[in-house]
């Protein structure tokens, strides 16, 4: 069976909402707080931020899905990355080129850390 029809969609729908919602939420109120003018740190402080909220929501579905954690918490990163690709490519570009590149390249490494930390956590020296 194919790899991808073993994961819990469920799962990883919920964790992508957690992840999105929570990027929204708190990325709103970052720019808020700052003002329209971001500097370079202003950026890489979103970036930092974005991928803790993709730990978070990868987490989240990995706790859900009981089993196979970092393929789950990796699904929601490739979530993110194809969210993330259909909003940068579809409007114009608010943000420097390089963070875009940057969200993008890290999303799925932080979507595998999440699942990994639930691994770690439950104690298996096998995280799938």
């Amino acid at each position: 069976m194919s790899k991808l029809l073993q994961l819990k969609w469920w799962a990883v729908l919920v964790g992508s909402a957690v992840d999105h919602i929570a990027s929204i939420l708190i990325g709103g109120v970052y720019a808020a707080v700052k003002g329209p003018a971001f500097s370079t740190s202003d950026w890489i402080a979103s970036l930092s931020i974005g991928a803790l909220v993709t730990v978070i929501g990868a987490a989240t579905a990995a706790v859900i899905a009981v089993d196979k954690p970092v393929r789950h918490g990796s699904a929601v990163g490739m979530v993110g990355m194809l969210t993330g690709f259909i909003i940068a490519f579809s409007m114009a570009p608010a943000a420097p080129a390089w963070y875009t590149w940057a969200g993008l390249l890290a999303v799925v490494p932080a979507g595998a850390l999440g699942g990994y930390l639930v691994a770690l956590m439950r104690g298996r020296s096998e995280a799938d």
